[in-house]
C-alpha cells in the first residue's frame, strides 16, 4: 500500500511498489502535498511552482484560498496560491486610509477592517509622481476634501488640465496626467512614463485610471499620509503602457 515514510525530518510518499513521489502534486483525503525534485515535501514554507507561489502549513497541506495575514497586514490568497494585489472585487469598505510614499512613487490604499477595528487590509497599489523636488508634495496627516471630475490648473509658467481631481491640502491633489487641451487629448508621453518619479509642481500625479479610482472609491474626509519609506504590504503595483507619440490621450482615461 501506499505510505507517508519520515526520514531525517523530512517527509516523502512512496507508492506501493516502491516509487517515490518528486516533482509532482498529491491528493490525498481532500488535502493536496507537493514534493522536491529530490523527494521530500513542502512544508511550513511558501513555495514557488512552476512560477506560482504556494503556501504550505505544518502537515504539508498547501493552505487553500482565503484571508490570512502576513505579518501585520490581511491579505488575500487566491486558490491558485497566489496573493491578491488588488482586493477591490471582494473587499472594497468606504471607510478607507490612504498613504503616499514619495520615495518609493507609491500610493497605498487600505480598507478599515471591523472585525479588528483597525486599517490593515491593503485594498490596492498605484504608482505615482510626487512634486520635484519631494518636498513639493509636504510630508504630513491630510483629510480628502472636494473632488472634480476635471480640473483646470494654472501655475506661474503653466496652464493645463487634469481629470479625476481629489484635494489633499491646498493646491496639491490626486489626479490623472495633465493635458495641455482642455479635452485632455495632448498629455505628454514623457510625464506618463515618468510615473514613479518625482515629476510634478506638488501634486500626487496618477494614470487616468487609478485617479478614477480615488475619486470613484474614496470620499472627502478620508486621511491621507505623505511620507517616506512608509509601510508597503503589497508588490509592485500596475505599470500601464503608453501607446502614442509624443503626445496624445491617456490610454488608461474613461
Amino acid at each position: 500500500h501506499d505510505e507517508w515514510i519520515l526520514h531525517d525530518k523530512n517527509w516523502y510518499y512512496f507508492k506501493s511498489w516502491g516509487g517515490m513521489y518528486h516533482d509532482q502534486w498529491l491528493t490525498l483525503n481532500g488535502s493536496q502535498y507537493y514534493f522536491r525534485s529530490w523527494g521530500g515535501r513542502y512544508q511550513n514554507c511558501t513555495a514557488t511552482i512552476n512560477g506560482k507561489q504556494y503556501k504550505f502549513d505544518a502537515s504539508g497541506r498547501r493552505i487553500t484560498e482565503g484571508w490570512e495575514y502576513i505579518g501585520k497586514y490581511r491579505r488575500y490568497r487566491k486558490a491558485d496560491g497566489s496573493l491578491m494585489e488588488d482586493v477591490t472585487s471582494i473587499f472594497n469598505p468606504s471607510s478607507k486610509y490612504i498613504t503616499v510614499d514619495r520615495t518609493r512613487g507609491r500610493v497605498t490604499i487600505y480598507g478599515y477592517n471591523s472585525a479588528t477595528g483597525s486599517y490593515d487590509t491593503p485594498i490596492k497599489s498605484m504608482i505615482c509622481s510626487v512634486g520635484n523636488p519631494i518636498s513639493n508634495t509636504a510630508a504630513g496627516t491630510y483629510k480628502i476634501g472636494w473632488q472634480l471630475k476635471k480640473k483646470e490648473m494654472n501655475g506661474v509658467d503653466y496652464k493645463c488640465w487634469a481629470p479625476y481631481v481629489s484635494q489633499i491640502y491646498d493646491a496639491v491633489y490626486f489626479h490623472g496626467v495633465a493635458s495641455s487641451t482642455p479635452d485632455l487629448n495632448m498629455i505628454s508621453a514623457v510625464d506618463f512614463n515618468s510615473l514613479g518619479s518625482p515629476m510634478s509642481h506638488g501634486c500626487v500625479r496618477l494614470a487616468a485610471i487609478d485617479a478614477k479610482w480615488i475619486y470613484d472609491n474614496v470620499s472627502s474626509g478620508t486621511t491621507v499620509r505623505i511620507g517616506d519609506n512608509l509601510d508597503y504590504p503589497l508588490t509592485n503595483p500596475t505599470r500601464y503602457t503608453w501607446t502614442g507619440g509624443a503626445f496624445g490621450s491617456d490610454p488608461t482615461y474613461r
